[in-house]
């Protein structure tokens, strides 16, 4: 699944959205395009060997950077996550920016996966429906009567605390 979002107010920058992966990636080719309109971005040096979703390694990484991201023009707030730069073409938004930017569908996501491995679902009244937005297709979760939209109706969920994960250094 993809979706595009807006980064330093800057760019509007497609990624994958991967919720097996624990961190969130920047091709570095993009990050250079992304220095250029803004100077003052730079890169926090880290030797790092991150395993692949294949089961590899790499150790292609130029460090890491915080961004400020969001996920739509509407939405006024940003979100600052933090994204290994590597040399490749794909940009990856982790569980943990998942979570940050889209809190809704990333609880009903989590709460559908628990309930078809016959974990308990904590709250029995929700349901799960898809829908179709502009910026992604997305399921949210439902309380009968109530909505997961803020009163500002400006297309942003609340966004409850979100603890980065720790790169390790070798």
């Amino acid at each position: 699944m993809m979706s595009r979002c807006i980064v330093e107010e800057v760019a509007r920058i497609n990624f994958e959205c991967d919720t097996a992966a624990s961190h969130s990636t920047l091709g570095k080719d993009l990050f250079d395009r992304l220095q250029q309109k803004k100077p003052h971005l730079k890169i926090t040096p880290q030797q790092v060997t991150i395993r692949l979703a294949d089961g590899s390694h790499s150790t292609k990484s130029h460090g890491t950077v915080q961004l400020a991201v969001k996920r739509s023009p509407k939405c006024p707030r940003l979100s600052r996550i933090t994204f290994f730069v590597l040399d490749s073409p794909n940009n990856l938004l982790g569980r943990y920016a998942l979570q940050k930017l889209f809190p809704a569908q990333y609880h009903a996501l989590r709460q559908a996966t628990s309930a078809s491995q016959g974990t308990p679902v904590k709250n029995p009244g929700t349901r799960v429906e898809p829908t179709l937005k502009a910026e992604s297709l997305a399921c949210r979760a439902v309380k009968p009567g109530r909505s997961t939209r803020s009163e500002a109706g400006n297309g942003c969920d609340r966004v409850p605390p979100v603890k980065e994960p720790h790169a390790k250094s070798m």
